[in-house]
């Protein structure tokens, strides 16, 4: 149950994930908001602890500015990881309810998040098992533990942005027009349920416009399966949009 590697996540950010925009700060207790050091946010090891990620763009703004965007979207997110992953064990999706909870372990992970990740193993695992008598205690320390992180991850990003934040342009915004993603969209469709290689290069070129319209560990999947070739599975992650 090991993180992603960094590195390689930092491509995959890089490529496929564009801003969205981040919904409006919560306002968290003074205290909570304190910092450490003038220099750097608070982070609470085991719950919220972003700086080794943070290591690896720090001085590149851009990739920077990439990583921020999704802490941010795991923010806006909130409790929906764990809404979404009650309602596919509702909806008996079994095997699409433990690849939810493996998603989130390693994304979860990379920002230090090893409560909310080991939380998400024991999921994986209690489903994989179809413990169904441990789901309901499973994902309520589930959603403690997703809590908790929150809330750092709040105070931390409000920290970052009065004293860290690195000046970079503002998102201009500008995305493909609907009715060239709908076209663009359909041809990615096609060629997923034919098992077209060249899905992947069609993907490459809308996965940002993809990720304004999908949650971020939906993004994530589809990303993995596309680049493990599970073009069946692709194709039904993008049944809805």
């Amino acid at each position: 149950g090991k993180p992603l590697d960094i590195p390689a996540m930092l491509e995959t950010v890089c490529r496929y994930v564009s801003p969205r925009v981040a919904a409006p700060q919560q306002q968290v207790p003074a205290a909570a908001t304190e910092s450490n050091s003038k220099d750097f946010p608070q982070v609470v090891d085991g719950v919220f602890n972003p700086e080794k990620i943070m290591s690896f763009v720090r001085g590149k703004p851009a990739r920077e500015k990439d990583i921020i965007n999704m802490i941010e979207r795991i923010v806006t997110e909130d409790l929906l990881p764990l809404e979404q992953g009650r309602q596919l064990l509702e909806d008996g999706r079994i095997e699409e309810a433990a690849r939810h909870f493996h998603t989130l372990k390693g994304t979860m992970g990379n920002f230090g998040g090893d409560k909310v990740m080991q939380a998400s193993q024991a999921l994986e695992q209690a489903i994989k098992q179809q413990q169904e008598a441990e789901y309901e205690g499973l994902l309520q320390h589930f959603g403690e533990a997703l809590q908790h992180m929150l809330t750092v991850a709040r105070s931390w990003l409000q920290s970052y942005h009065t004293s860290a934040g690195p000046q970079t342009e503002v998102d201009n915004g500008l995305s493909m027009g609907r009715a060239a993603f709908r076209a663009a969209l359909d041809d990615l469709k096609d060629k997923l349920n034919c098992s077209n290689m060249d899905a992947a290069e069609v993907f490459t070129g809308i996965a940002p416009e993809i990720s304004r319209r999908v949650p971020a560990d939906t993004m994530a999947s589809l990303t993995e399966a596309i680049e493990e070739l599970r073009f069946n599975e692709a194709a039904k992650l993008l049944e809805g949009l």
